[in-house]
């Protein structure tokens, strides 16, 4: 599966380039690197939003490596490619609420499958207000720390929750 918002635009080759990739091993899931464009995609704002040279591969074990390396970055949804498998391994309704669906159902089913980070981006995101500004204080700093902080103690480390954000930011 390969999920789209409709104001992204796969990059010139990529559909061949993510097929070529899948055929090369049994991939749980593939994170798709992106470069930032205006609203218009006449002008690049950001080369990639993943600052890596090489493409990066997650061996089975390797879940808490990848979610230190990827969490932050896939809260953008188009960057997702994951078998259909293992969203239908866990009900995504226990997490509708959580504006990171995809986050909770993805990062409990990924453990013990092959995972890959694309280096070369593959999508064009265009940069543009996003629909749930307005909700911002709530979104990332109540929704996104429950999300991260609510997979399974005994799949990820307080030590590994830590690096990609705090408990309890909003916290004084």
């Amino acid at each position: 599966v390969w999920l789209f918002g409709d104001d992204d635009l796969p990059a010139p080759g990529a559909i061949n380039r993510v097929l070529g990739i899948l055929d090369e091993k049994d991939w749980g899931m593939l994170v798709l690197n992106a470069s930032s464009h205006n609203s218009d995609f006449t002008s690049t704002v950001e080369e990639k939003r993943i600052r890596i040279p090489k493409d990066v591969t997650y061996r089975p074990g390797e879940h808490e490596a990848l979610l230190i390396d990827t969490a932050s970055y896939i809260t953008f949804l188009g960057g997702l490619v994951f078998e259909k498998a293992m969203w239908d391994s866990e009900d995504p309704t226990k997490y509708l609420k959580s504006d990171y669906v995809h986050v909770s159902v993805l990062y409990r089913s990924v453990v013990g499958k092959y995972a890959r980070l694309v280096a070369d981006p593959q999508l064009l995101i265009r940069l543009a207000k996003a629909t749930w500004a307005s909700r911002y204080f709530e979104v990332e700093l109540v929704h996104w720390p429950k999300t991260i902080w609510g997979l399974p103690d005994h799949l990820y480390s307080n030590a590994s929750k830590s690096r990609i954000c705090e408990k309890h930011p909003t916290a004084s």
